[in-house]
């Protein structure tokens, strides 16, 4: 039969802080980044190797449901790139997906920030060529394609009655994904999921 090389893949998460690409690394390696986090009032230490972007072909899409909650998981050539859901960074990454040409490759660009009103901006810019993919859920100045609009008397509503109406919205976004989108790949390795001990579960939040 002779040697055989395993499909291996690269597992790559998000955090908040530039570069904001990290693979989990071993301190040895000359070009870790010692970072300390905190997660459940627990202190820990990871050894990590930051980038800027990721680009290639998108070959897989998951969403992945773990002990910690649910991850998304996009694979671009070997790279698994896992964001957990509930963050900006997924949110921004579900409303553009859909938008996406997956015959063509793409550059993931993740991007977090203060705008002029001091308003926090977090997401992942998708690029195809020089075309910067949209929001496939708006306009500019409607909502599309079944995306949900602000109920009625939103006007009065309080910190509590947002996170209800923002799980609705982060429920839709999954389930579109997962009826329109991730039909149209057909991925060779459905089964390569990230361990969790891979998973950056500082960022998550609620």
């Amino acid at each position: 039969m002779g040697l055989e090389k395993n499909n291996s893949k690269t597992f790559a998460s998000i955090i908040s802080e530039k570069p904001f690409i990290r693979v989990k690394t071993e301190e040895s390696n000359p070009e870790a980044i010692k970072r300390e986090y905190e997660v459940d009032g627990k202190a820990g230490v990871k050894y990590e190797l930051a980038y800027d972007n990721l680009s290639g072909y998108i070959k897989d899409i998951q969403i992945y449901k773990g002990d910690f909650g649910k991850q998304l998981q996009v694979t671009v050539d070997d790279i698994v790139l896992s964001v957990p859901l509930g963050t900006g960074f997924a949110d921004d990454l579900l409303k553009k997906l859909p938008a996406v040409n997956l015959s063509e490759p793409v550059n993931l660009v993740p991007y977090n920030f203060e705008d002029e009103k001091r308003k926090p901006r977090k997401g992942i810019t998708i690029y195809q060529g020089e075309e910067k993919i949209n929001n496939f859920f708006y306009d500019g100045e409607n909502s599309l394609h079944g995306y949900p609009d602000f109920p009625e008397g939103y006007e009065s509503f309080d910190s509590e009655d947002w996170k209800v109406y923002f799980i609705g919205v982060s429920k839709f976004l999954q389930k579109y994904l997962e009826d329109n989108v991730i039909p149209k790949l057909k991925s060779e390795s459905v089964n390569d999921v990230a361990d969790e001990d891979d998973i950056d579960l500082s960022q998550v939040e609620f």
